[in-house]
């Protein structure tokens, strides 16, 4: 029993009989750089976000065991 129009293969595409690995390699690859470059271009903000978040959580809890100052000069 064989099927007319059947897909020959797992790496075969449905509509023209080609194969569909060559651009997925190449999307891989322009993507992986794309990715490269925009990372790069954003870890200095990043970096400096992730430095503010941090900053903030850690004032934020050292606030509750220290005493205000305005009550160390009373």
């Amino acid at each position: 029993m064989s099927r007319q129009g059947s897909d020959t293969g797992a790496f075969r595409s449905h509509s023209d009989g080609r194969g569909i690995v060559l651009p997925f390699l190449l999307g891989t690859v322009v993507g992986g750089l794309a990715g490269a470059v925009v990372g790069t271009a954003l870890s200095g903000q990043a970096a400096h976000l992730f430095a503010t978040l941090l900053d903030a959580v850690e004032r934020r809890d050292g606030d509750r065991d220290r005493p205000k100052f305005e009550y160390l000069l009373q």
